[in-house]
């Protein structure tokens, strides 16, 4: 039984890039998240990855085309990374859990979204500077989630080297706290 269905795909009949892959991602109650891809040629959908856990989702988004995140009904948040490149098809089928966190109340709504009105680059000022070296903690992609308890939420995308820095600042908070 699907219980969500998302997609990235522009609803545009002017689409630049007719080679890029419409891809959608469906949350099925009993078999996690499955992938599928649309072929406008024959008008029909393939599913192309999924997850083998048993996650019974209760939400689901797509973060990116290869990235999604889903809620499950134990008050879990997971994240799967889709593996297009890959060499083998057994690994391209199958979604890989690259996070899992337990939130502790069930999500019944994932939505692109920011909880600050309108977007700011960064400026000098945002700069952190600390022995003699600085980076601009940039993110990427905002996710709303409301629970079934009332509760709001947000999940930022960093990249790489805004997680390595927070991360070492995590590591060092630990030691003195």
């Amino acid at each position: 039984m699907s219980l969500v269905v998302k997609s990235l795909a522009q609803f545009n009949e002017n689409y630049e890039n007719p080679n890029k892959e419409q891809l959608a991602i469906i949350g099925d109650m009993m078999r996690s998240i499955s992938v599928v891809k649309y072929f406008p040629e024959f008008q029909t959908l393939e599913e192309i990855a999924r997850d083998f856990n048993q996650f019974w989702v209760t939400s689901a988004e797509m973060l990116t085309d290869d990235i999604y995140i889903g809620a499950e009904n134990f008050n879990g948040i997971f994240v799967l990374k889709r593996n297009p490149g890959a060499a083998s098809e057994e690994v391209r089928c199958r979604l890989d859990v690259i996070g899992m966190f337990n939130l502790g109340e069930m999500v019944n709504k994932f939505m692109k979204g920011s909880l600050v009105s309108g977007t700011k680059s960064p400026s000098p000022s945002d700069q952190v500077s600390t022995l003699n070296v600085s980076f601009t903690p940039t993110t990427g992609s905002e996710t709303l989630f409301g629970t079934v308890d009332g509760s709001l939420g947000s999940v930022i995308g960093l990249n790489p080297v805004t997680t390595t820095v927070l991360a070492a600042l995590e590591r060092a908070m630990t030691k003195v706290v």
